[in-house]
Parts: C-alpha cells; sequence; structure tokens
C-alpha cells in the first residue's frame, strides 16, 4: 500500500510553508517542510498638494501621508481643505484626487494628488466700492485687506463748478452748482489683496457749460454770463463769482451842481437783455 499524495501542508499563522503539499517517495518516512516568517505588506503612502496656478503651480497646503494597504480605497476627501482655501480667495480650477481613489502597490513610489486653484479676483466700482483696511473675504479675517485707493474715493470723484453772486442784498441769486461725476472701475486679487488692474478714469477732464447771469432790476454785474470751468479728477472744484452793483442815479443840479431838493433822482433801469 501507499500514502496519499498532494498532502496539504499545515496553515500557521504568521508563517509560509516552502512547499503547499507533500508526496512522500518513502511512506514510512517523516517529511520535514521549513517554514519561514510571513512579512507584512508595506503599507503604500499617496499625498493631495493642492497647488497655486497663479504663483508658477507653488503648492500652496498639502494633506498629510495618507497610509494603507494596497488596494485599499483611500480615507480621504478635498472638500474641507478647498472650501477652507475658497474662503481665502481661491477659486478652484480643477480637483485632481478622483472619488474612490486606491492605493497602488509600488512600494517605491509615492502616490500624488494634484488640486489646482488660482487667484480669485473681486472687482471695485462706484457702486461697490472697497473698504481700505477691511477684510477682503469675510470668511478669511486675518486675510489680506483691501489695499489703499481702493475706497469710494478711489473709483469716483465729483468735479463742481460754483458760480457764486454776491452784491444785490436780499436779491442776490442764490449760488448755481453743477456737478460732474469721474468714474473707473478697478480689479483686485482677492489673495494677496493686491490692485491688479487701477482703471482708467471715464473721461481726463470735464468742461462745464456757461449761465447767464440773472437780470436784477436796478443793478448791474460785472459778467454777462459765466462758466466753462474745467475740472480733472485731481482738480475738481472751481468757483466763479459774479458781482452786482447798484446802479447810477440821474441827479437834477443847480448852476453851481448842488442836488436840487424835493425832485425825483430816478435810477438808472437795467437792459433786461
Amino acid at each position: 500500500t501507499k500514502v496519499v499524495p498532494d498532502e496539504p501542508v499545515p496553515e500557521i499563522p504568521g508563517l509560509i510553508p516552502s512547499v503547499p503539499t507533500v508526496t512522500p517517495e518513502n511512506p514510512g518516512k517523516d517529511t520535514p517542510v521549513p517554514y519561514t516568517p510571513e512579512v507584512p505588506a508595506k503599507d503604500q503612502v499617496a499625498v493631495v498638494n493642492y497647488i497655486d496656478a497663479d504663483d508658477n503651480n507653488a503648492i500652496i497646503t498639502s494633506s498629510d501621508n495618507l497610509t494603507g494597504k494596497a488596494g485599499e480605497k483611500i480615507d480621504y476627501s478635498t472638500a474641507s481643505t478647498i472650501e477652507e482655501l475658497e474662503n481665502k480667495g481661491y477659486v478652484l480650477v480643477s480637483d485632481g484626487f478622483p472619488a474612490g481613489a486606491t492605493f497602488d502597490n509600488d512600494d517605491n513610489t509615492t502616490q500624488i494628488y494634484t488640486v489646482v486653484l488660482k487667484h480669485g479676483t473681486v472687482p471695485v466700482t462706484p457702486e461697490n466700492p472697497g473698504k481700505p483696511g477691511e477684510p477682503i473675504n469675510p470668511n478669511d479675517p486675518d486675510g489680506p485687506k483691501w489695499p489703499e485707493g481702493t475706497g469710494e474715493n478711489g473709483v469716483k470723484r465729483t468735479g463742481t463748478q460754483t458760480i457764486h453772486y454776491e452784491g444785490a442784498g436780499d436779491k442776490t441769486p442764490s449760488d448755481d452748482v453743477q456737478t460732474f461725476d469721474f468714474t473707473k472701475k478697478m480689479l483686485v486679487d482677492k489673495v494677496t489683496g493686491k490692485i491688479i488692474d487701477g482703471g482708467e478714469w471715464n473721461v481726463t477732464s470735464h468742461t462745464f457749460g456757461y449761465k447767464d447771469t440773472p437780470v436784477i432790476e436796478g443793478y448791474h454785474a460785472d459778467k454777462r454770463n459765466a462758466g466753462g470751468s474745467v475740472v480733472t479728477p485731481d482738480d475738481l472744484n472751481k468757483t466763479i463769482t459774479v458781482s452786482y452793483q447798484p446802479n447810477g442815479k440821474i441827479i437834477p443840479v443847480d448852476p453851481n451842481g448842488d442836488p436840487i431838493p424835493n425832485v425825483p433822482t430816478p435810477t438808472y433801469p437795467t437792459d433786461p437783455t
């Protein structure tokens, strides 16, 4: 008789047999089967880098080393870090960490995943000026601040021509005030707080029109009309003064040049045109 061939060797936890089965040539002789300690599989390593496309792809931040066995799902999500960076003014371009990503079986290579972001920008307009010194990003109070020059005066300036009338007592007209708004748009980097585009004023200068001087009976003015002032964004306020003086009178006098008493002394009438 003979023994059964290909007899499986015993399974021993933590040890690996040199052969899976034994078929002895001599059924009466024992067969030594060497076992060696099982070498545990190495942990695989993965890293997620968040890079700045507007700064030569510099790394903004990275995940810690993510470790696990080959074939296991990588237990990580980019959502919270992306949200944190968006609060700092970044805008997501692409998320290179796929859902369901698993560890590879290459012990010599770290798996690198890349999330690409760029700098967000914010326009500055007369309707929505900046607030110099205050945070640009409401959810990042310690982050970049609005730079100087982005406040209301940086994007809107009002030029004024004032025609000031004087000299006619309670008949003196009120000041005539005309205005013109210089406006422009700017663009600010939400990550760095720097002005990307300082913009241009809608016009470099403005010339106001002329206004006929109001006629006041009994007075004459030193200007038939007034105006024509030129204002610029850096020279905004111009004032022109129109002075009235009372008209003279006809004074009847005797041959000696003395006023004749108790006679009319009519005032020169003002030409209405």
